[in-house]
């Protein structure tokens, strides 16, 4: 199985996903936004805590089923002096749990591309 990938999304959110089942999530990351534009609602997600660079075969995480997605841009105040930047881009989705899964192999990682894993389905239940 092939999937976007979204990677760097903290254990808390991905325990909370499993329990819960939904859960929205905000998006900063530019790695994860690029892999976000080309997601549609339906489509299943990957969602690992390991970093971008850090993905190789038997790195777990989260199956998703991606239900809304809201791109927008925040502006940031009291920071002006700080930095040359003074707006941001974010992204908030929600996703439905699925599965959880394990990579077998990661395609090649190319900075402001999307991120694609190819996966193992570890079958979970929930009691």
């Amino acid at each position: 199985m092939r999937l976007l990938t979204l990677t760097g999304i903290s254990k808390k959110v991905l325990n909370e996903l499993i329990e819960y089942g939904i859960k929205t999530i905000e998006i900063r990351s530019a790695h994860n936004l690029y892999t976000l534009m080309r997601a549609n609602p339906g489509d299943l997600l990957f969602l690992t805590y390991k970093s971008y660079e850090d993905i190789t075969p038997g790195t777990e995480g989260v199956i998703a089923r991606l239900r809304r997605k809201e791109l927008g841009i925040r502006k940031c105040y009291g920071i002006e002096e700080e930095t040359d930047e003074c707006e941001t881009i974010f992204a908030r989705i929600q996703v439905e749990f699925v599965n959880v899964g394990r990579v077998i192999r990661p395609e090649e990682q190319e900075f402001g591309r999307e991120f694609f894993v190819y996966l193992k389905v570890t079958f979970y239940e929930i009691s």
